[in-house]
């Protein structure tokens, strides 16, 4: 996009159709594209409030990292249109700093009167220690705190690898609450921000343990749904769920596996096991999602 701009405005010159102050622009929704298309100066001439979000953002790289942290929770939770740098804006930044922010963000879930932004990045931040998941806990516990804000802290409690920790709750959460909570690693949810690796035994074994869940958790994986990015290198993991005994695991390993760029063999194998649950599958569902990847895919 940004080489068709300039191209275009190249070509529009040299017609002698536009003058020099034309300019042509990307404009993307996110204004990501417009200071790749101008000049600084045209920035800052003909759009200043990205001029300004530009050195807002540039400003807390320069502090240490306890201060910016500070500032960054400052901007996240200031109203809208009061500062330069939004929220979300601010959230990003803030997850940037990584493991360092960890303790101050852990502060503000504790005192925030919405605490769900929170838990959300402390998940995101992935610093799984007794210090972040102990606050995590407490607050889905609270049977007296916003419904959001105790669903969330359970989907980041399982996102950082306490499903124990979320199942012991299990009896004071509503059942879509902890259900939701262990879909949360295999969800879009997972792709914000550091996160572990493709991996089904965590949500194998809390079935194991709880498996009137199941039902809920694999409504949560129904086509449709916002399922986690699969990489190449998690392709194994996830063929391997195409075995698994619980039918949620293998109806989500069969719809992530279906926009993964496979190997000659890896691809074989993900024909076979397609195969064979759009026939065999003793899930309906299963069968019924096999038969729709399997249609997507001219099989």
């Amino acid at each position: 996009m940004v080489k068709a701009c300039r191209a275009a405005r190249r070509a529009l010159l040299a017609e002698g159709t536009v003058g020099r102050e034309f300019l042509v622009v990307a404009m993307d929704e996110a204004g990501e594209l417009v200071p790749r298309t101008l000049t600084p100066a045209q920035v800052r001439r003909h759009f200043p409030e990205l001029d300004a979000e530009s050195r807002e953002t540039a400003r807390p790289a320069a502090l240490p990292a306890d201060r910016r942290t500070r500032e960054l929770i400052a901007l996240a939770e200031a109203p809208h249109g009061s500062a330069a740098l939004g929220r979300e804006q601010a959230t990003v930044l803030l997850r940037a700093v990584g493991a360092e922010a960890v303790p101050q963000v852990v502060e503000r879930l504790a005192h925030a009167r919405v605490k769900w932004p929170w838990a959300k990045l402390l998940a995101e931040l992935q610093v799984s220690t007794e210090a972040v998941t102990g606050p995590l806990t407490r607050v889905a516990a609270d049977r007296r705190a916003d419904e959001a804000d105790r669903a969330w802290a359970a989907r980041a409690l399982s996102r950082l690898g306490r499903t124990d920790l979320l199942l012991a709750l299990a009896d004071r959460l509503p059942e879509e609450v902890t259900a939701e909570g262990l879909a949360a690693p295999y969800t879009a949810f997972r792709d914000v921000g550091a996160h572990a690796p493709l991996d089904y035994r965590p949500l194998e074994q809390a079935l194991d343990t709880r498996p009137g869940l199941h039902a809920a958790v694999l409504d949560a994986f129904r086509p449709g749904r916002s399922l986690c990015e699969t990489r190449p290198t998690e392709a194994d993991a996830a063929l391997d769920g195409l075995n698994s005994r619980r039918p949620a695991v293998r109806c989500h390993a069969l719809l992530v596996l279906e926009g993964v760029r496979l190997s000659r063999a890896r691809r074989e194998r993900f024909t076979a096991g397609l195969t064979r649950l759009c026939g065999e599958d003793s899930d309906a569902t299963v069968r019924e999602v096999a038969a729709g990847v399997a249609r997507r895919a001219g099989r």
